[in-house]
């Protein structure tokens, strides 16, 4: 699975207006609870999902590798470059130059996929990876959208 960087989220919002805002409830997928009249102020999804905004991007993913960690062709992903990699964590790699997308097996020395129809990366020594952050978190679009970026 490749990704491509496309835009930092260290840009400044001016009022309250321009920041995407999430409830705090549960959505009923039923009636809608009376409780929805009383709801507070409501947090940005910057302050939910992004904890180092300074070391923090979206990429787009492209391709099919991480679909059994829920990373399907197009999903958003937010990478913090600021948390260390942990042993099965899910990172962006550069391979010899290249991003990918893959889990992170530091005690067999691999890069894996989650798709089992794929293969495993081995890492040895004469290959150049570098750790480009940690994926935090991964949106997709529903059906029959998809990100304008």
């Amino acid at each position: 699975m490749k990704v491509k960087p496309i835009c930092l989220l260290h840009t400044k919002i001016d009022s309250s207006d321009n920041v995407l805002k999430i409830l705090r409830n549960r959505l009923a997928c039923g009636f809608p609870s009376p409780s929805d009249d009383y709801l507070e102020e409501l947090p940005s999804l910057d302050e939910l999902l992004i904890t180092h905004p300074s070391a923090t991007y979206l990429a787009k993913a492209q391709g099919d590798s991480m679909i059994e960690r829920g990373i399907m062709d197009g999903s958003l992903l937010i990478v913090d470059r600021a948390i260390e990699a942990k042993n099965m964590a899910t990172i962006v790699a550069s391979v010899n130059g290249e991003l990918t997308v893959k889990i992170i097996d530091i005690k067999q020395k691999l890069l894996r996929p989650a798709n089992r129809q794929q293969r495993p990366i081995p890492l040895p020594e004469d290959i150049n990876v570098i750790c480009e952050g940690v994926v935090t978190f991964c949106i997709n679009p529903q059906y029959n959208t998809s990100f304008a970026c």
